[in-house]
C-alpha cells in the first residue's frame, strides 16, 4: 500500500515535472528571465504540492502515522520526480542538439559582452577567459550536474514540505 502510493505520486508529479522540464528546454524558456523564473518556480511547487498530498493521503488512510515513515515516503516521491525529470533532461540534451547549442551560443554572446566591458584586460586574456567560462559552463550543463541539483532540490523540498505538513495535522488532531 506504501510503496503504490510512493509509486502513484512520484510517477504522477515526475511526469509533471518531466513535461515542465520539456517544455523548459524545447520552447527556450531559458533565454527569457521571468519566463526561466517561472519555470524553475512552477518545478518546485510540483515537488511541493506532492509532498504535501502524499503526506495526506497518509494521515487519511491510517490512524497515527509515524513522521518517519511520511518523511521517509516523501523522500522516495522526491527520488522518482527527480529521476522522471532527469531523464527527460537527458534525452532533450541527447536527443536535440540544437538546444545544448542554441544554449551555448546565448551565454557565449553574454559572456563577450561582459568581457567587452572590462577595459584592464587585453584581447589575448579576454579571450582565454572567455572559453574558460564557456568549458565551465557547458560542465554545468551537463546531464550529471543537472541531475545533482535536482535530486538536492527536490529531497530538500520534500523533506521540508513533508516536516511542516506533519507538524501541522499532528497539532490540529492533539489540540
Amino acid at each position: 500500500n506504501m510503496i503504490g502510493r510512493i509509486l502513484l505520486y512520484g510517477l504522477a508529479f515526475g511526469s509533471a515535472s518531466a513535461a515542465l522540464t520539456y517544455v523548459h528546454f524545447v520552447n527556450a524558456l531559458y533565454a527569457d528571465r521571468q519566463m526561466a523564473a517561472i519555470s524553475i518556480f512552477a518545478g518546485v511547487l510540483i515537488v511541493g504540492i506532492a509532498a504535501f498530498m502524499f503526506v495526506k493521503s497518509l494521515s487519511h488512510s491510517e490512524v497515527g502515522v509515524k513522521m518517519g515513515k511520511a518523511l521517509f515516503g516523501t523522500l522516495c516521491v522526491g527520488l522518482i520526480i527527480s529521476v522522471c525529470t532527469i531523464i527527460c533532461y537527458g534525452t532533450v540534451l541527447g536527443s536535440m542538439p540544437e538546444v545544448k547549442e542554441d544554449m551555448l551560443t546565448r551565454t557565449e554572446s553574454a559572456i563577450e559582452n561582459k568581457m567587452a566591458d572590462e577595459p584592464d584586460t587585453t584581447i589575448k586574456e579576454k579571450t582565454v577567459k572567455v572559453s574558460e567560462m564557456i568549458k565551465t559552463y557547458e560542465a554545468n550543463i551537463s546531464t550529471g550536474n543537472f541531475g545533482k541539483i535536482q535530486l538536492m532540490t527536490n529531497l530538500s523540498i520534500c523533506m521540508v514540505v513533508s516536516l511542516i505538513t506533519f507538524l501541522y495535522q499532528y497539532r490540529h488532531t492533539i489540540g
